[in-house]
This record gives C-alpha cells, sequence and structure tokens, in this order.
C-alpha cells in the first residue's frame, strides 16, 4: 500500500479525500433530506451534529494532504508542508491580486446587470460590515484554507513536479469541482445540471488563476485567500442572469489563461522554484 502511495500521490490523495468528503456530506444528505424543505423543523441538536460533520468533510483535502505528507516524506517532509501552508512572506502584490482581483472580476458583468435594470445584491446589507467580517473568515478559516492545503499544497505541490500549468489546472480543477456534488444536495436536495455544469466550467477557470498564483508564491495562504475572496464575490457581488454568468465565465477564463500562459513558473521542478 505505502508503496503504492509513492507512485501515485496524487492519484491517492484525490480518492481518500472523496471517500472521507463524500462519507461526511452524503450521511449529513441522507439525514437532513426530509427538512431540505423546512429546516425550521430540524432539531436543534441534530442541526449541530450536521454542521460538525459537514465541517469534517469540508476539512478532507486538508486531513488527506496532511496524513499522506507525513506517510510520504516524514516528520521534516510535514514541517516543510506546514511553512508552506502558513507562507506569508511574499511579494505585496500577490496580495493585493488575491484580495482585489475577484472583486474586480466579479463587478464587471455585475455592472453590466446594474445597467440594464437589475437590482444591486443586497447581501452586504443584510450582513452589514461586521456580519461580512466575520463570514469572510468563518469561510477562510473553515472550509476553503482547508481545501487549498489539499488541492495546492499537496496535489498542486506534486503535480508541478511533471506537468505544465494548463495541465494541473485541468488534473485539479475537474475533481475540484466534482467533489461538490453531495454538498449541491445538502443545499437543495437535488442537481440542475446546467447550474453543474456552468459552475464546473467556472471552477476549472478559476483553478488556472489559483494555479499561476501558487507557482508563483508557493505559498497556501495566498491561494486560501484568493479562494475565499472568489466565494465571497460571489455571495456579495452576484450576478443574477445567464449573460451575467456567462460574462464572468469568459472574464475568468480569459485572466486565468493569460496569466498561465505567460506568467506562470513553467519549471518542471519545484526546487527550481526562485522565491519571490
Amino acid at each position: 500500500m505505502k508503496s503504492y502511495v509513492h507512485r501515485h500521490p496524487v492519484l491517492t490523495y484525490f480518492f481518500l479525500t472523496y471517500v472521507l468528503t463524500w462519507t461526511c456530506w452524503i450521511t449529513v444528505f441522507l439525514i437532513f433530506e426530509p427538512y431540505i424543505a423546512s429546516p425550521e423543523l430540524a432539531p436543534t441538536t441534530l442541526l449541530i451534529v450536521l454542521e460538525i460533520l459537514a465541517k469534517i468533510g469540508a476539512c478532507g483535502p486538508g486531513i488527506i494532504a496532511l496524513i499522506l505528507t507525513l506517510i510520504l516524506n516524514g516528520k521534516s517532509g510535514l514541517r516543510d508542508f506546514v511553512s508552506r501552508i502558513f507562507k506569508w512572506k511574499v511579494n505585496p502584490i500577490y496580495y493585493l491580486f488575491a484580495l482585489l482581483m475577484p472583486i474586480v472580476i466579479f463587478m464587471i458583468p455585475l455592472s453590466i446587470e446594474l445597467m440594464l435594470g437589475e437590482s444591486f445584491p443586497n447581501t452586504i446589507a443584510e450582513y452589514g460590515l461586521i456580519g461580512f467580517i466575520f463570514h469572510y473568515l468563518s469561510r477562510l478559516l473553515l472550509g476553503n484554507y482547508e481545501e487549498e492545503i489539499g488541492w495546492r499544497g499537496f496535489a498542486q505541490h506534486h503535480l508541478q513536479k511533471t506537468y505544465s500549468p494548463i495541465k494541473i489546472s485541468l488534473i485539479i480543477g475537474v475533481p475540484h469541482a466534482i467533489w461538490h456534488i453531495p454538498m449541491f444536495l445538502i443545499q437543495s436536495g437535488s442537481i440542475d445540471l446546467l447550474i453543474f455544469l456552468i459552475y464546473t466550467i467556472r471552477v476549472i477557470f478559476f483553478t488556472f488563476l489559483v494555479t499561476w498564483l501558487y507557482s508563483k508564491t508557493q505559498s497556501v495562504l495566498l491561494t486560501a485567500l484568493l479562494h475565499v475572496t472568489v466565494n465571497e464575490s460571489s455571495l456579495f457581488l452576484a450576478v443574477n442572469t445567464i449573460q451575467g454568468i456567462l460574462i464572468l465565465v469568459v472574464i475568468i477564463a480569459i485572466i486565468g489563461i493569460i496569466l498561465i500562459l505567460f506568467f506562470a513558473e513553467n519549471r518542471t521542478n519545484v526546487d527550481d522554484i526562485v522565491e519571490t
């Protein structure tokens, strides 16, 4: 078993991540399904237990990444991994990219919608400034950070020794999108194939942005900040029309492909990547 993990670390990572996350999330779905239409009827204790189980599932990518790193590289490798998880000394321009670029991207289709008569999302007014900050930090610490520990900190870190950034983005992007299927079931009880297809395409192109950022910084922290800013932008700057969603996907695709083709680190050995 250990020799297989050494030969196929990324494939093993994908498999075990799916097993852990989907076991948790499908269990949540099966128990919560009778209450999806009327969640207020669910017992409070049950909701707390299901929420904890859902969070464990969300942390699946990070949990599996840490376990496999310890198996593959021992304590010294784990220390190196942890240093990349919390690496914050990078060029400030990458912080600006992670925190502002998603906002710029989402504002373009939203502005077009506003000019066509759509109303501005009232999510910010509902949450307020304090609520927004709390929501941002909770998403960062209880989901997005743990995801990036696995998708970038483990999977991309291994893949970039062999594959180009474009291949890395596709290899990670598709499984990353499919990984969310049980969460769609928990939220609505079913999956709209068109919505999920658009979502998958968006995730793949979003992966181009994150692949580029990790290739330049080797920092899981920076990719987690980008990830949560994208998610928060999709909530607080949400577009409501098919045209707006398509424009959003096209913009992400153009920016992601340009960054990958012209500005990503293309060296095959991660040890050769120059520290920023």
